[in-house]
């Protein structure tokens, strides 16, 4: 199953799929202070809709779609894990971009960044 958003104008879309018991999800574009609501609305709509999708094990970012990130974006992405977590699930997150990785790393969220 796979699902795009996207938010009117905002430089900003995400999208959703769901394989093998793992939800992926790609944030696309600038996840910033105006966009970090709806990424979070999407996980949150996302794991709540297990009827449809079926059991979820994991929750997988994949951030190589990100041209920018902000603080509120990092944050964000911390509030989908603790959200990911207190349903029981794993939860990473991968390719990360150079921007994308040094804000991580300001924020303290080195978890989320593979070594190259």
């Amino acid at each position: 199953m796979r699902r795009e958003l996207s938010w009117g104008a905002l430089p900003f879309w995400a999208s959703v799929d769901h394989a093998d018991k793992v939800l992926v999800v790609t944030p696309c574009g600038e996840l910033d202070l105006a966009t970090a609501p709806a990424l979070e609305q999407t996980v949150a709509d996302a794991l709540a809709d297990t009827e449809s999708t079926g059991p979820i094990d994991a929750v997988v970012f994949d951030l190589g779609g990100l041209q920018f990130i902000d603080v509120a974006g990092a944050r964000a992405i911390q509030r989908c894990e603790a959200l990911s977590r207190a349903q029981g699930l794993e939860f990473a997150a991968a390719n990360a971009g150079r921007q994308a990785r040094f804000v991580l790393e300001l924020c303290g969220l080195s978890r989320y960044v593979q070594p190259d």
